[in-house]
């Protein structure tokens, strides 16, 4: 049985994976659930918080990215979501090579790490958890709807199996890879996905 928990929306998902293979996918770190490509359950944002507390904080966010000094800005810095606030400091619509060096200069600036830093401290009472994924971005979800979130619906499975390439402290895979309902496996790339897999349920 296959579950996919990918951080984009369902369109998204679609787009990169063979979604009717699976019985359930998680969309938006579990906060959009479909079994069987229909849509069984859904949380909103914007029914945990107040239109005055986002605009608040997603007004602070672009003043913050208009202030940050990064070789190359493009368009789409912040994307608001159903059940999480995804934030692009480069932007989303940067080219392939942009976001390539744009993560080499994350790497050694911290970029989204300084930001995320600055963002816990002004707004701790909004409770909300902060999780780099990819190369560029890094969402916003109110706490407790990490990717842990899913496994609520998962108690019928003695064994789930996890793949993730943000399996550090502060990635968007570290809560579900060290939890203990799971099986955690820290991969690069697909193929080190398909390597483990083989050798799970084909050996």
């Amino acid at each position: 049985m296959l579950q996919l928990t990918p951080e984009g929306d369902f369109d998204f998902s679609c787009f990169f994976l063979v979604a009717e293979e699976a019985e359930f996918l998680f969309s938006q770190n579990g906060g959009e659930t479909y079994k069987h490509n229909v849509l069984s359950q859904k949380t909103l944002l914007t029914s945990l918080y107040s239109d005055k507390e986002l605009n608040s904080f997603i007004s602070y966010v672009l003043f913050y990215l208009s202030q940050l000094d990064i070789p190359v800005k493009r368009g789409t810095f912040v994307e608001f979501r159903s059940s999480l606030i995804n934030i692009c400091p480069v932007g989303r619509n940067a080219s392939c090579e942009e976001r390539l060096a744009f993560s080499e200069y994350d790497r050694e600036h911290h970029v989204r790490e300084k930001m995320i830093n600055d963002l816990q401290q002004r707004f701790s009472q909004l409770h909300f958890t902060y999780l780099i994924g990819g190369l560029t971005s890094f969402d916003v979800v109110p706490e407790g709807m990490d990717k842990t979130f899913c496994l609520q619906y998962l108690t019928d499975y003695d064994t789930i199996y996890f793949f993730g390439d943000k399996t550090n402290k502060g990635g968007n895979d570290y809560e579900i890879y060290v939890d203990p309902r799971t099986i955690g496996y820290s991969v690069t790339c697909p193929k080190d996905t398909k390597a483990i897999c083989e050798k799970l349920f084909l050996h």
